[in-house]
Formats: structure tokens, sequence, C-alpha cells
């Protein structure tokens, strides 16, 4: 609040508006689940940039 000079109103707002994580989830393309270790999530982040960087082919264009 002090960084945004914002009333603790004004905050609440904000936090009140925002979308859930659950219907983000689920809006997402890629999901990358960070709530392990930071080897889990690097072994995750090389499974996900793996499968986004292959070249397409005819049925995905």
């Amino acid at each position: 609040m002090l960084r945004d000079r914002i009333s603790e109103n004004d905050a609440q707002k904000r936090i009140n508006a925002q979308v859930s994580l659950d219907l983000k989830r689920t809006m997402a393309d890629i999901v990358i689940d960070n709530s392990g270790s930071q080897d889990d999530l690097k072994d995750n982040f090389k499974i996900v940039l793996f499968e986004v960087t292959k070249p397409l082919t005819w049925t995905e264009l």
C-alpha cells in the first residue's frame, strides 16, 4: 500500500478483483508446478521447454 500509495480499502478491492488461481489454471495452456524443490522446478521447466520448442506438424497448424 505504501509503495503504490493506495488505501487499505483500495488494496483490498484490487485483491478481490483478481481472477482466482484455479480459474487461471483452467484457462492456461501450460502450468508449471513449482510447489516442490528447485530441482523439481528445473526438471518440470525443461520438460515444458522441450515440448514448446518442438517444430509444429501439419496437424497443429
